[in-house]
This record gives structure tokens, C-alpha cells and sequence, in this order.
């Protein structure tokens, strides 16, 4: 088992990077609340839009000629 099955897949742990990123923007005061919230809502927004789009391309479509 690879490791970064492990975390969920090489996207939660690219959103979990930028999360952490943002986060540490904000502490240092490098963005505000406003700015954080908003990211913070793109990044994990972009995350289940495309886990979504993946799960609908693995659904097998009928075929017609049956």
C-alpha cells in the first residue's frame, strides 16, 4: 500500500497542503479572516466538485442497442 493512499489520494493531500498554507498566511497576517474563509471554501469546493466529476466518469453508461 503506497503511502499516499494512505491520506486519501494525492488530492485531499494537495487541499491539505493549501489549507495548512492559508493557514499559516493567516497566523503570520499575511491574509485576513475574509481571505482565509474564502479560500479555505474554493480549495475543499474544487476537492468535492472533483471527486464528483471522477465518481460520474467511473459510472458505466447503458448501452443503447441492448
Amino acid at each position: 500500500m503506497k503511502a499516499i493512499n494512505y491520506f486519501g489520494g494525492r488530492k485531499s493531500i494537495f487541499a491539505f497542503l493549501l489549507f495548512l498554507l492559508v493557514t499559516i498566511f493567516f497566523i503570520v497576517g499575511k491574509c485576513n479572516f475574509d481571505q482565509w474563509g474564502d479560500f479555505c471554501i474554493w480549495v475543499f469546493g474544487t476537492y468535492a466538485v472533483g471527486n464528483g466529476v471522477e465518481l460520474l466518469t467511473k459510472i458505466k453508461k447503458p448501452n443503447k442497442d441492448e
